[in-house]
């Protein structure tokens, strides 16, 4: 990134993520669990036409449209120059390997809630999250004793 990464306030955090996970569920993308922090995206989904780069950057662009547009509402100031997007350029997509790499992964996009980002989780992963949380919790409880 050839400048200093956007820092968005929580609720552009929440009118961006909405934007991303709603383009990414309009585009037959089974969204997990999504979180985004202050300059970070993290998104666990299938992406079913294996085009992953290709729609987070289409749902990076509705979500930069509608911050903008949101940003000009509420009379924020976002900090960026004409023509200026929210995000660096390309992905990084990570294929998920197996169910404990996409367990892991669950738990660690989920768990960003504590540092302050806004969270998505898809209501049938909640129980999945729930489970994933009080085996954890076990666990570091065998390992005190």
């Amino acid at each position: 990134m050839k400048r200093d990464p956007v820092r968005l306030e929580y609720r552009a955090r929440e009118v961006a993520l909405e934007a991303i996970v709603k383009t990414l569920l309009s585009d037959s993308v089974d969204v997990l669990v999504s979180c985004l922090d202050g300059i970070h995206l993290h998104v666990l989904g299938r992406f079913r036409d294996k085009k992953p780069r290709q729609r987070l950057g289409w749902a990076k662009l509705e979500a930069t449209k509608r911050v903008k547009a949101w940003a000009v509402l509420n009379r924020v100031e976002l900090g960026l120059k004409q023509g200026e997007g929210l995000w660096a350029k390309r992905s990084k997509n990570l294929p998920v390997k197996d169910k404990a790499h996409r367990d892991n992964t669950l738990l660690y996009i989920a768990d960003h809630e504590q540092k302050g980002a806004v969270v998505y989780v898809h209501p049938p992963a909640r129980k999945v999250l729930e489970t994933l949380r009080q085996k954890r919790q076990d666990r570091n409880r065998r390992r005190a004793q």
